[in-house]
């Protein structure tokens, strides 16, 4: 969905406030550059008080005081906090689920003691199916939902959703109990909710992952619903972060930055995940940076929209590999083992930066890409498999990892040779693992420095040596190991280990027009991008667009309304780091200077520079 202007804005709740101040937070929100604000759908009980009886003065007041004030809103469907009358009116889970028409087996369940509880079940295929008929259930609600609204909004509004993602404490990747792919089918455009660490932490790399993720849902534009302000208390940003987070976010494809929420709660559980206002609600740091970027947004900002992004890679996703991976952990993993594998190839990529799509196990067809990435594909179907498989003979070039292959879609195993199908697309095969005890691996000296600072061409400089002396070449072995044999394969390199020496942790193989690379194990993220580097270094054409850059310099780039090429540079990190403008002369858009191709030029520490070719 294309926009005409970048959304900015908070979400807002006068019945969260103290006293009534809605005028005055909507001046200082348009003093702020502000233009949008989303409302109402934790308001349910305020909306709807008793059953059938509608109390809208709180949404009226909200939408005639925006108007006023040149603001938009995203109302929301006050869906997921339920009045008491609602609880007390439906007792029984299931007879709220068959007034819904959520019977979705062939017997009625009438009470939960008719069907086998699911928590606790030795049968992990029972447990997948089950969590697969979750995923379907907030599919049809939000399509029914969506039904709803189309029938009365109009032509020039929109249907969102705030997908938000997995979490430790903060988002961390693909979200285990939605099916974002299906349920966002429903909507007009993606919207998401996307968290992180700041301060020294701030790394963009959640803003990345994550933001890959809702731009795939549409593959088109999507809608930052919600993000921190201030946020939880340690997450309160360094000058320049709020701004520098804020650019990141539209580089990655986004049409807003909408931050939870516009000011700090004063009750209950959230008093300490703090808006853009403080308690007092007075104007702060966090308010003055923020009405920095409105005002930037107001002078820049059709130049940042819609901006659309041709990328060489993606990485492939399944739910039901995340649910496979929650019930068969890799070690000290838990239910984070699949994210955590998808982010150690993501977070690479992104250190690297190559720029990548997201896209669901539901295709086929993966020719648009030069190199698919596809990790810990614990639960696959054989035709899944054999499309793999087909992409490499054709000309692709694949990146996989351990677990891969190795169930059906119903978490079976499959009862021939590992990994199932891929073996010989990848040229090994294994019937053994084990966790790994006191391993580690050792790159070969041809691979064991390239991405490291100073070795501006990865392939010519490859095996040269390093004098940084944070560089290693070597990691322990961690959370799995597949005891991989080479059949037409090469072995990159070995375990380091008296008895698993023999086994490949890591191997690339030709296969038909294509290549795979295959990591049995893993280890420290480092060494990854040193192998991907070398990898890359191996194609007809390397992934490599900036070589000589690496994080914390990310480099992002799109293509704008006017059909010319941004570029992004960021510098994620407390020291003032140098660029080269590579490709094409061009307009700084912050500061309207001109920069030319080959010009070298600085960041300040956590800075943003922005060039729109000529």
């Amino acid at each position: 969905m294309k926009t005409d202007h970048l959304l900015f804005g908070a979400a807002y709740y006068s019945e969260y406030l103290p006293y009534d101040r809605v005028e005055k937070d909507m001046e200082m929100m348009e003093k702020a550059g502000m233009n949008t604000i989303r409302i109402a759908e934790s308001t349910w009980s305020t909306i709807e008080p008793k059953d059938g009886i509608f109390d809208f003065t709180h949404l009226d007041k909200m939408l005639e005081a925006a108007a006023r004030h040149h603001i938009s809103v995203i109302v929301g469907t006050p869906t997921y906090a339920i009045p008491a009358w609602l609880a007390k009116k439906y007792p029984d889970i299931n007879e709220f689920n068959r007034e819904f028409g959520l019977d979705y087996w062939s017997n009625c369940v009438n009470t939960w003691e008719d069907f086998p509880d699911i928590r606790g079940t030795i049968n992990e295929s029972l447990a997948a199916e089950f969590a697969k008929f979750q995923r379907l259930l907030v599919t049809r609600f939000l399509a029914w939902q969506a039904a709803i609204v189309s029938g009365y909004k109009r032509p020039d509004q929109f249907i969102t959703q705030n997908f938000d993602y997995d979490w430790t404490d903060h988002s961390i990747g693909y979200q285990p109990e939605v099916n974002q792919y299906e349920a966002a089918r429903c909507m007009t455009v993606a919207g998401c909710d996307i968290y992180h660490p700041s301060q020294s932490l701030l790394t963009g790399e959640e803003i990345t992952f994550c933001g890959n993720i809702s731009r795939s849902l549409k593959k088109d534009n999507y809608l930052v619903l919600e993000t921190q302000a201030q946020g939880n208390i340690a997450w309160l940003p360094y000058p320049g972060q709020l701004r520098l987070q804020a650019y990141s976010h539209i580089a990655n494809g986004s049409n807003s930055v909408m931050y939870w929420h516009w000011h700090s709660i004063h009750n209950a559980i959230e008093s300490y995940w703090k808006g853009v206002l403080s308690h007092d609600f007075s104007e702060n740091e966090t308010y003055r940076e923020a009405a920095s970027i409105g005002a930037d947004w107001k002078r820049i900002g059709t130049h940042l929209s819609n901006l659309q992004k041709k990328n060489r890679a993606a990485i492939l996703l399944d739910n039901n590999s995340l649910t496979g991976l929650r019930l068969f952990p890799l070690k000290d993993l838990g239910n984070y083992s699949y994210n955590t594998v998808a982010r150690w190839l993501g977070d690479a990529l992104y250190h690297l930066n190559i720029e990548y799509d997201m896209i669901s196990s539901a295709e086929r067809d993966f020719s648009s890409y030069e190199c698919l990435i596809v990790p810990a594909l614990y639960s696959a179907s054989e035709d899944l498999l054999t499309a793999i498989s087909d992409y490499v003979k054709n000309g692709g070039h694949l990146i996989t990892t351990f677990r891969s292959g190795f169930s059906d879609e119903q978490l079976k195993i499959y009862a021939d040779t590992q990994p199932h199908i891929l073996q010989e697309c990848l040229g090994i095969h294994y019937d053994q693992y084990t966790y790994p005890v006191d391993v580690s691996v050792t790159l070969p000296d041809f691979m064991a420095h390239p991405s490291c600072s100073g070795h501006e061409n990865a392939a010519s400089d490859a095996g040269s040596s390093c004098s940084d002396e944070s560089c290693t070449n070597s990691s322990k072995c961690l959370h799995w190991m597949d005891l991989v044999t080479c059949d037409t394969a090469t072995p990159l390199f070995f375990y380091d280990h008296p008895v698993w020496k023999k086994y490949a942790a890591a191997t690339v193989n030709q296969f038909g027009k294509g290549s795979a690379l295959y990591l049995s194990s893993m280890f420290d993220g480092a060494l990854l991008e040193k192998v991907l580097v070398h990898y890359f270094a191996s194609l007809p054409e390397t992934l490599l667009a900036h070589p000589e850059c690496h994080f914390p310099l990310i480099i992002r780039e799109g293509v704008n309304d006017f059909g010319k090429r941004v570029r992004f540079y960021f510098n994620y990190s407390g020291e003032k780091q140098t660029a080269i403008c590579k490709g094409f002369s061009g307009t700084e858009l912050l500061s309207g200077r001109k920069i030319m191709e080959q010009e070298t030029f600085s960041l300040e520490p956590w800075g943003v520079v922005i060039v729109e070719e000529n």
